[in-house]
């Protein structure tokens, strides 16, 4: 006999101080929707509450929980909302005691040990779990389902064998859409030129070795969708919800050429009308690639850079040229896409100096778009063992792990230095005469105006926030 499932993802608030916390932006729990998809190819019965948007909570929730009456409730649990995902477990067994939790998702994998010890918690499913979901909707015998961490009746924490990673993500259906409320969702300020949009992933892991990102989807995990199933889904999103621009969320998006090619030459051919953006790494990019790209609907595409100096990309093992990222940057915008980078402040041998030449190589270069953000060491990391082992971390809660707090503790740079760099840095970017100029004159729609104005709004509430 199936089991009834609740997948439930649960509300994420930005710390104070974080300019994310001034991006409005709501995200699809696509991992939920996914498990989601194959419990209903195997004829389970399931639904998501996706907590960020829908702001159930205490009562409310536990009166939904009890409507919904399911037999097994999956948490999502990433590190920033692991202490709300242990709320809402909390509110779950005093609602249904019997109702089996678990916990699934980033931080669930990486610090198995911390979720299953927590006393509201019965599973945790470590690594990809939509077949793992399957197993726990149609097995009883605990022991008998790979990829999990469990409590026996008598207490006892027991380890099964990790679960094999999915090979063929074109078996895998679409995500479970018409499970969540999808005219609330919509990508971050700036990186759309449309509405309705939604995000989409085309592959699973990364060929970077960069030392603060998790280390499980690191190069020996890396597996594609082929082509034709990405544009069966476009299609689909178009068809069914009125799509009009997608953000590849994948980590590298320009990783796999071959197929990149066939994507946008089908747009173009079939005259899809979609817009879109993406990320990818500054190697993997050239002119004929961005031309094509950009006859695809690619408004913008988005470079993690971290740094500008060379020590700190070699201890961060971002294994990229300056002078390369100066010119696929120029590229980008000769092309007549946008130039988002990524840089970092906060990583193994910063100083003020670094910080320095970081901004500066904001200015120089000029890209469109720069989001600053402050090294997070999340756990499964080697930012966050090498941290731990030198008794670096700080003592910031996991709700603070944000890309906006200080969590590593270096020697030689206090908090308060990397924060006044964090803000000086925003403040001489994104206040400079020649920049807003720039911002004004490429102002040519209704979207282009909205964002310019929540960007100044957000702009000014950052500042304001210390």
């Amino acid at each position: 006999m199936t089991k009834n499932i609740l997948l439930i993802n649960p509300a994420y608030t930005h710390t104070e101080g974080s300019i994310w916390r001034e991006v409005a932006s709501n995200y699809p729990p696509l991992g939920l929707a996914a498990a989601a998809a194959l419990l209903e190819k195997y004829d389970i019965p399931v639904s998501i509450l996706d907590l960020k948007v829908e702001h159930f909570s205490g009562e409310k929730l536990a009166s939904k929980i009890r409507e919904i009456n399911p037999q097994v409730i999956g948490i999502s649990a990433i590190t920033p909302t692991i202490n709300e995902a242990w709320h809402i477990a909390q509110i779950v067994k005093k609602t249904l005691p019997e109702a089996l939790v678990v916990f699934g998702g980033t931080h669930a994998t990486v610090m198995p040990q911390e979720c299953i010890e927590n006393k509201y918690v019965d599973v945790v499913a470590k690594g990809e779990s939509e077949y793992t979901f399957v197993d726990l909707g149609i097995i009883n015998d605990l022991s008998k389902i790979d990829g999990i961490i469990y409590k026996n009746k008598d207490g006892k924490i027991i380890q099964n064998k990790d679960r094999v990673p999915v090979k063929n993500l074109d078996e895998l259906p679409f995500p479970a859409y018409h499970l969540l409320p999808m005219y609330k969702y919509q990508p971050a300020l700036g990186n759309y030129k449309r509405l309705p949009a939604m995000i989409m992933l085309t592959s699973r892991g990364c060929p970077g070795r960069c030392t603060f990102c998790y280390s499980g989807i690191k190069e020996k995990n890396i597996r594609t969708r082929s082509a034709e199933n990405v544009l069966t889904e476009i299609k689909f999103l178009k068809e069914r919800y009125n799509i009009k621009e997608i953000s590849f969320y994948d980590d590298v998006f320009t990783l796999f050429r071959g197929k990149l090619v066939k994507i946008c030459n089908a747009i173009i051919d079939e005259k899809l009308d979609i817009t879109w953006s993406c990320m990818t790494r500054i190697n993997l990019i050239d002119e004929e690639l961005l031309k094509i790209m950009k006859k695809s609907g690619c408004h913008s595409i988005c470079y993690g850079i971290e740094s500008a100096d060379e020590t700190i990309l070699k201890n961060i093992q971002k294994d990229i040229d300056l002078n390369m990222a100066r010119e696929v940057i120029k590229m980008t915008k000769k092309a007549g896409i946008k130039a988002r980078i990524s840089l970092m402040f906060g990583n193994q041998g910063e100083t003020e100096e670094t910080m320095e030449k970081t901004i500066n190589f904001a200015l120089e270069t000029n890209p469109d778009v720069v989001q600053f953000n402050i090294a997070s060491a999340y756990p499964g990391t080697e930012l966050y063992t090498w941290a731990k082992e030198k008794g670096y971390l700080s003592e910031k809660t996991w709700d603070q792990y944000d890309y906006s707090q200080y969590t590593v503790k270096l020697p030689n740079l206090s908090e308060e230095k990397v924060r006044e760099y964090y803000k000086k840095a925003y403040k001489r970017f994104y206040f400079r005469p020649k920049y807003i100029v720039q911002r004004l004159l490429k102002t040519r729609s209704y979207y282009d105006i909205k964002e310019n104005i929540f960007a100044v709004k957000g702009l000014f509430n950052f500042f304001k926030s210390d």
